[in-house]
């Protein structure tokens, strides 16, 4: 905490009181009365310490994978961030086409993840999906990473 939102209440209702009123049942009275304060003060330290860590939250892929994986799997931390421009197009055969390779109907990559306006994957485990997880995954992502981005979030 800086030095310059440290108080001590106790400090400064003694440098305030004259030395004529600085009896124990008075301090005690005006202590009472700063109660409030002390409480909006905490607050205050609270909300302070709130901002500054999200303010230290960037775009960066590390930062935003930890934060992602901080809000939503803490314990396992299976949230991974992946370039999506890094998948090219796989051309395999089908059966009817009489080549030598087939690999059946699975797709390897899907659509989405071969257009080249993506710039990023979520990849997320299979028990973060439901209607309320990703809307709120979607929010924290599209508040942190960087304008202008596309994303696609895969769950695994």
């Amino acid at each position: 905490m800086d030095r310059i939102f440290a108080v001590d209440f106790k400090k400064v209702i003694l440098n305030f009181l004259p030395k004529f009123f600085r009896r124990k049942r008075i301090f005690a009275l005006i202590d009472a009365f700063t109660s409030g304060l002390r409480t909006v003060y905490l607050l205050f330290l609270s909300k302070r310490n709130d901002d500054n860590k999200e303010l230290q939250i960037t775009p960066q892929v590390c930062i935003l994978r930890r934060v992602l994986n901080d809000y939503f799997d803490g314990s396992n931390r299976t949230i991974r961030i992946e370039d999506a421009n890094l998948h090219e197009r796989s051309y395999i055969f089908t059966e009817g086409e009489q080549r030598p390779l087939f690999l059946g109907e699975r797709a390897i990559y899907t659509a989405d993840e071969l257009r080249s306006g993506t710039g990023f994957v979520v990849i997320v485990p299979e028990a973060l999906n439901n209607t309320a997880e990703t809307a709120r995954l979607k929010a924290m992502i599209n508040k942190y990473k960087l304008a202008g981005t596309k994303y696609i979030i895969r769950y695994e």
